[in-house]
């Protein structure tokens, strides 16, 4: 591995299920895990980019390394919550 780079490479996959199934999949989930302390909370996420839509061009490229800048909050944030960067 000298000299080699090594990227991380991440699957997102995403489905569509009916009520009906999400049900299902909340109720098996629910016997193994618990919810954290952001388990029942909205997800907020705001992404930047430059006036020239530089990050969303290069992220279409596909490059085997993606950069994003987003904000994340786990409720509406006042000025002075915390939030992630």
């Amino acid at each position: 591995m000298d000299g080699e780079i090594c990227i991380f490479k991440r699957y997102e996959i995403k489905y569509l299920v009916s009520a009906e199934e999400r049900a299902f999949l909340e109720e098996r989930i629910r016997r193994h895990m618990r919810p954290d302390a952001h388990g029942e909370s909205t997800v907020r996420s705001v992404y930047f980019d430059t006036p020239d839509a530089r990050i969303v061009r290069r992220s279409l490229e596909k490059p085997v390394y993606k950069e994003k800048l987003r904000t994340r909050a786990y409720r509406t944030a006042g000025e002075t919550d915390g939030i992630f960067v």
